[in-house]
C-alpha cells in the first residue's frame, strides 16, 4: 500500500488521479498513524518551502518522517517535497528537513549574467541520466521530456546522489536518491505517460502481490474441493477501494 502525506501544502489530487490511473492502491492522510503501517510513501509539495516546513511541524509530520527514514522505508518526494529533505533553503530562510546534506538555492544565485533564463523554470524539460540512474526510471528513455514548475534549486553536497539532471541554464537535479529516498524536482504526475510509468516502477511491489494474488484464487477456483478464493478486497491485505475511501478535495494545484 502506498501512502500520500496530506500535510496542508502538497498537491495531492495530481498525484491521486495518477495512482488511479496505473491502479495503485493508496491511503492520503493527515494523521501518521494512517500512513504508519504504509509499504511507501509519497511525499508532494507546492508553495514554499517555509510554508511546508511549518505544517510539518504543526502536524508532527516531520519526526513521522524522520522515523520512517531512519527506517528505510520507501519515500519518494515530490517538487517542494525534494528539496525540503535537505538541510536549507534560501526559500524562506528555513532549516529543514536535513535528510541529505546540502542546500536549496534560488536560480538567480547559480546563474552568470550570459545562462540567466525566465523564472520559474515552468513547463516541459527533458531527462539527462547521472550516476547509474535510478530504478524507477525502468522503462523510461533518457531524454524523455518531464513537467518542471519551480523556482529554487536542489543543491546536494553529494553530487554522486544526483541520478538525472535537467538544463536550465545551469545543470537542475531532476531525481536525487540516497538509502530508501528518492526525489523528483519534476512532476511525475503531471509527466504523462512518461511520469505514470515512474510511479508504476515506485508501487511495483503492490503490483506484483495482487498479481501472484489473482493467480493462486484462479488456481483455487479451478480446483476440486476448492475453498473460496480471497476476494478483491482482502488481495495482498489491500483494498482494492482505498482509493476512494480516502481521497482528499483539499488539494491544491501548482
Amino acid at each position: 500500500m502506498t501512502g500520500i502525506i496530506d500535510y496542508n501544502a502538497g498537491n495531492i489530487r495530481s498525484v491521486e488521479r495518477a495512482l488511479n490511473a496505473i491502479g495503485a492502491p493508496y491511503v492520503a492522510s493527515k494523521n501518521p498513524h494512517e500512513l504508519v503501517n504504509c509499504n511507501r510513501l509519497i511525499f508532494p509539495g507546492d508553495g514554499d518551502a517555509a510554508y511546508a516546513m511549518l505544517q510539518l511541524k504543526r502536524t508532527g509530520i516531520d519526526s513521522f518522517l524522520a522515523d520512517w527514514v531512519a527506517s528505510q522505508k520507501q519515500l519518494l518526494g515530490i517538487c517542494v517535497g525534494s528539496q525540503v529533505i535537505f538541510e536549507y533553503s534560501e526559500e524562506g530562510d528555513v532549516q529543514c528537513l536535513g535528510f541529505a546534506k546540502g542546500a536549496i538555492r534560488h536560480f538567480s544565485s547559480l546563474w552568470n549574467e550570459k545562462a540567466a533564463r525566465k523564472v520559474p523554470h515552468m513547463g516541459w524539460n527533458d531527462l539527462t541520466y547521472a550516476n547509474g540512474s535510478s530504478p524507477l526510471f525502468d522503462g523510461v528513455t533518457e531524454h524523455t521530456n518531464v513537467y518542471f514548475v519551480h523556482s529554487y534549486v536542489i543543491q546536494p553536497e553529494d553530487e554522486m546522489i544526483v541520478k538525472a539532471y535537467a538544463d536550465y541554464g545551469v545543470h537542475v537535479p531532476a531525481c536525487v536518491s540516497f538509502g530508501s529516498v528518492t526525489a523528483f524536482q519534476f512532476h511525475p504526475e503531471k509527466s504523462g505517460s512518461a511520469g505514470l510509468r515512474m510511479l508504476q516502477n515506485f508501487c511495483k511491489d503492490d503490483f506484483a502481490c495482487c498479481a501472484a494474488s489473482e493467480k493462486n484464487a484462479a488456481r483455487s477456483a479451478n480446483a476440486p474441493h476448492s475453498v473460496n478464493a480471497l476476494n478483491d478486497s482482502d488481495a495482498c491485505g489491500i483494498s482494492t477501494h482505498s482509493a476512494d475511501l480516502h481521497s482528499n478535495e483539499g488539494g491544491r494545484n501548482c
